[in-house]
C-alpha cells in the first residue's frame, strides 16, 4: 500500500499585500501592485516520514521563480509566474523519482504561468490552463510504456485535466502565495470558521480553520499571520481507502472499503501556515506545513517554503 502517495492525492491544496493601520493595529490584506513590478523568490518543497525519533527524508525539491505584474486595471491584476533552476536533493528511502512525479514537477521549468487576481489581490483565474493541460498530457504520453509509468501515474492520467483540476494541482505555490489577500485582521483576534473543502476527486470534507494576525512591527513595517486548518479524519480515511481501491482496480463496495480503511486509517490531518509580509505588499517569507498522523503514530510531514530573494 503506497499510503504516502494516497495522502498526496486526497488533498491537492487550497487557496498577500497589506496596508498596516497603526491606529487600531489592523492589517488590510489588499494588493496595490505596479505594472511591470518584478520580484524573485526561492521555493523549497520537503517531505518527511517520522516514526518515533527517526526521520526519513522522502524528497527535497528546490527551485526559483520570477513574478511580474504584466497588467493592472481597476478590477484586476495580471501576473506572469516563471519557474527555473530546479534541483532535487539527495534523499533516503523511497524517492519521488520512483513514480515519475519528479519529472512532472520539473516539466514546468522555464514555463510561464499566466493568471489573474481581483482588485484586492485574491487569486481569480488561470489564463493559460489549456497550454499547461497540453504540456501535462504530452508528459503523461511520454511516460507510457516506461518503467516510470506506475499505478499512481496511471491513476492521475485517468483524472479529468480540466481548468479546476489544473488550478488545484499545478498552482500549489501560487495558492499559498495569495492565500491571505482580500481579508482584514485585527491583531490577536482569531477568525474561526468551519468550511467544506473538496474536489471532484475527494468529494466533500469538512474542516475547522483559524486565521490570526499575531504581530505587527510598525518600525520595520511588516506583520505576521498564522493559519490553521484541521480536516475531518473519518472523511479523510474513507477517501484515502477509496483511492487505494481504485489504484488496485478493486470494486469500492462498502465491505472492501471498510477493510481497506483499517490499513490507511488517519488519526490526524492538519495544515499550518505562517507568513511574514512587508507593508509594501510583498511576502518576505511564507511557510506551509501539512502534518498527517497515521494509526501507528507515524507522521508524514510536508513543508513548503517561499522566500523573497529580490
Amino acid at each position: 500500500m503506497r499510503i504516502l502517495f494516497l495522502l498526496l492525492l486526497v488533498f491537492m491544496a487550497n487557496s498577500c499585500i497589506a496596508q498596516i493601520n497603526p491606529a487600531d493595529s489592523t492589517v488590510q490584506v489588499v494588493g496595490y501592485w505596479n505594472k511591470n513590478e518584478k520580484h524573485s523568490f526561492s521555493f523549497r518543497f520537503e517531505k518527511f516520514k517520522v516514526k518515533e525519533k527517526d526521520t526519513t527524508m522522502i524528497h527535497d525539491i528546490r527551485y526559483n521563480g520570477d513574478l511580474e505584474v504584466v497588467d493592472s486595471t481597476e478590477t484586476s491584476y495580471t501576473f506572469n509566474w516563471k519557474y527555473k533552476q530546479y534541483s532535487f536533493g539527495n534523499v533516503t528511502g523511497r524517492q519521488i523519482t520512483d513514480n515519475g512525479i519528479s519529472g512532472l514537477i520539473k516539466l514546468f521549468e522555464n514555463q510561464t504561468i499566466k493568471f489573474e487576481t481581483d482588485e484586492n489581490g485574491s487569486f481569480k483565474t488561470l489564463l493559460n490552463w489549456e497550454e499547461l493541460r497540453d504540456k501535462i498530457r504530452t508528459a503523461f504520453d511520454a511516460l507510457k510504456n516506461t518503467s516510470e509509468f506506475s499505478p499512481e501515474i496511471s491513476f492521475l492520467l485517468q483524472q479529468p485535466l480540466d481548468k479546476q483540476s489544473i488550478e488545484n494541482t499545478v498552482l500549489k505555490d501560487i495558492q499559498q502565495f495569495y492565500l491571505f489577500y482580500g481579508i482584514k485582521l485585527h491583531i490577536g483576534v482569531p477568525v474561526e470558521q468551519q468550511v467544506d473543502t473538496g474536489s471532484s476527486l475527494t468529494g466533500s470534507i469538512k474542516s475547522d480553520t483559524s486565521l490570526l494576525l499575531t504581530n505587527v512591527d510598525f518600525k520595520e513595517k511588516f506583520y505576521n499571520i498564522t493559519y490553521y486548518q484541521g480536516f475531518d479524519v473519518e472523511s479523510t480515511t474513507k477517501l484515502t481507502a477509496t483511492i487505494a481501491l481504485l489504484l488496485k482496480g478493486t470494486d469500492s463496495s462498502q465491505d472492501t472499503q471498510d477493510s481497506e480503511k483499517k490499513d490507511v486509517e488517519v488519526q490526524g490531518f492538519e495544515d499550518f501556515y505562517e507568513a511574514t509580509i512587508h507593508d509594501s505588499g510583498w511576502p518576505l517569507k511564507m511557510t506551509y506545513y501539512r502534518v498527517v498522523t497515521l494509526q501507528d503514530t507515524n507522521q508524514v510531514i510536508e513543508r513548503r517554503t517561499i522566500t523573497l530573494l529580490e
